[in-house]
């Protein structure tokens, strides 16, 4: 997820260099690059909240109190889905000003 925010980032700055360059006029929003900055961090915190949740399943196991837990998956789930919807309405929207 953080190379995919950097990949969205970095497509918008490109983007904007290559119709520069084709001497096209340019209507900067700066979307591409919050989103991609949206990824990153998302997946910075998914990083550490799996490091944490390693830390506390190997723990129960060794303790054998080990019981599985969906309410983190599932909220990683919709906020990645999310930011998914969010990427996918702002392709849609700006694929008419190209």
């Amino acid at each position: 997820m953080i190379v995919f925010g950097f990949v969205v980032a970095k497509f918008g700055i490109t983007l904007r260099e290559f119709l520069f360059i084709q001497g096209r006029a340019v209507k900067e929003s700066g979307v591409s690059l919050s989103i991609g900055v949206g990824f990153m961090v998302m997946g910075i915190f998914m990083a550490l909240v799996a490091v944490i949740r390693y830390q506390i399943t190997m723990h129960r196991i060794d303790a054998n109190q080990f019981k599985p837990t969906n309410t983190i998956i599932i909220v990683l789930g919709g906020i990645t889905a999310l930011f998914g919807a969010i990427l996918t309405i702002y392709l849609l929207l700006t694929a008419q000003t190209i």
